[in-house]
């Protein structure tokens, strides 16, 4: 993963703060229609658009964020949504790899992600 600053930060996620197998899905939109695309078949999300937050709150509600995803085959869709990609992201949590000596759970605000790169670790992997 690489932050907005450019900081690359490894290991173990946890997207929103809550999903982290394989089988989890990313859901959004695409030109109007609605998708659900697994994790298992994401190699790298771009973050594109972020609202302004201070504007969610104001007016009480979550607001479209925008990313670029690219999946393992090579295709690319660009999805926007609320949740998983706009506002209503609670961040992405990381778990550092052992061998850096750390191991707490790291928050990342979605707000501060630039892109995600996910390794391709197997069919019941963690993303």
């Amino acid at each position: 993963m690489t932050t907005e600053d450019g900081e690359e930060v490894a290991g173990r996620i946890r997207w929103n703060a809550l999903k982290e197998w394989s089988w989890d899905v990313l859901p959004g939109s695409s030109d109007g229609v609605g998708m659900a695309v697994r994790f298992a078949n994401i190699a790298r999300i771009e973050k594109l658009a972020f609202p302004d937050d201070s504007q969610a709150r104001r007016t009480m509600r979550r607001l479209f964020g925008r990313a670029l995803v690219t999946l393992r085959d090579g295709r690319a869709i660009e999805m926007t949504g609320s949740g998983d990609l706009g506002t209503g992201n609670l961040g992405i949590l990381v778990l550092p790899d052992s061998s850096a000596g750390e191991s707490k759970w790291r928050h990342i605000a979605w707000e501060d992600v630039g892109e995600i790169r996910f390794e391709d670790a197997g069919e019941a992997s963690r993303p």
